[in-house]
């Protein structure tokens, strides 16, 4: 078997079939799907045992009462029988032929992570593009600083299963993608992107990154354990990594004071104000975050509260 694919499943019943069918119709036929349906509430349960009676040497079934994402995915991987590793969302899609593609790029040259791209109108989503191959830590690097093409998502990559020895994802967490991959680039030695965008990522209303919630905040564990991490097993990617903890506190920073938080936002200040200056004179950061950096030196967070306050009262009184 080369490919395991793992989708977890929770009150995906509006999109489920048109994932699901999405992976059905790949070019390449050399894979499993494991449907992990943890929890949910409407009709997937259903979906998903039809799917496993209609396939059933291609689609196996996982049932779980945690309503966790982190823990649903861990199950898949545990259960997975594949040489290599494919995460899809329940209500996102694959391009037809972008197994094939990522695992021709992966066996080329040995790849243990290929990354592809995300489309948002499935009728673009196409597996063919340019590829740029890299040892995981420039990898890593160039993620951290968030350049051009690259991403932290689990979805849109293949990884070598055996990345994932010892190495799961933290159960109860958010962003737990940004967090894990790091790690599994760490655990890599060679690389590869690819420009094709071969994933439909849809965007709705529903979507956890549409709605401010107390669960937004583990973007911060995130990118905090992520800098630990560096600091000891890769300093020389330290720099990197407080450049990707800026921007996530400066996210934060805004979203909070939007929101009412104000100790989340005071908190959030005191790191950027700690950060500032690296962040400010490092080229490699990206424009947004060494602007943004600029601008705290000018009073700019206040001025960012204040205005964010603002706006929070007026949607307060529009929405009472």
């Amino acid at each position: 078997m080369k490919i395991s694919v793992v989708i977890p499943v929770h009150n995906a019943g509006k999109f489920l079939k048109e994932c699901v069918e999405s992976i059905l119709a790949q070019s390449c036929e050399d894979w499993e799907l494991i449907l992990v349906e943890n929890g949910s509430t409407d009709n997937s349960l259903a979906i998903c045992r039809e799917y496993c009676e209609n396939y059933p040497d291609r689609i196996r079934l996982i049932v779980s009462d945690v309503a966790d994402v982190s823990a649903a995915r861990n199950r898949g991987i545990e259960a997975a029988m594949g040489e290599y590793l494919v995460f899809c969302d329940a209500d996102d899609c694959y391009a037809p032929t972008s197994f094939q593609t990522l695992l021709a790029i992966a066996e080329e040259r040995g790849a243990d992570i290929v990354s592809g791209q995300f489309c948002y109108k499935r009728e673009r989503c196409y597996a063919a593009g340019d590829v740029h191959w890299q040892r995981a830590r420039e990898a890593l690097n160039d993620t951290l600083y968030q350049k051009k093409y690259t991403h932290f998502s689990l979805c849109a990559k293949l990884f070598k299963t055996s990345l994932f020895h010892d190495t799961l994802l933290v159960d109860g967490r958010k962003y737990e993608d940004l967090e894990i991959t790091s790690r599994l680039y760490l655990k890599a030695t060679t690389t590869a992107t690819t420009t094709a965008p071969i994933y439909f990522y849809r965007q709705h209303r529903d979507s956890f990154i549409n709605h401010w919630s107390e669960r937004r905040v583990d973007a911060l564990w995130a990118v905090d354990t992520i800098e630990n991490t560096m600091y000891h097993e890769a300093p020389a990617l330290l720099k990197a990594a407080e450049s990707r903890v800026f921007s996530a506190y400066f996210n934060i920073f805004i979203l909070s004071n939007l929101n009412g938080r104000k100790y989340l936002a005071e908190q959030c200040a005191k790191k950027i104000k700690a950060l500032r200056w690296a962040v400010l004179w490092d080229k490699n950061v990206r424009l947004k975050n060494r602007i943004a950096a600029l601008l705290s030196y000018c009073g700019g967070l206040k001025i960012f509260s204040s205005v964010c306050n603002c706006l929070s009262m007026s949607r307060s009184r529009r929405d009472a």
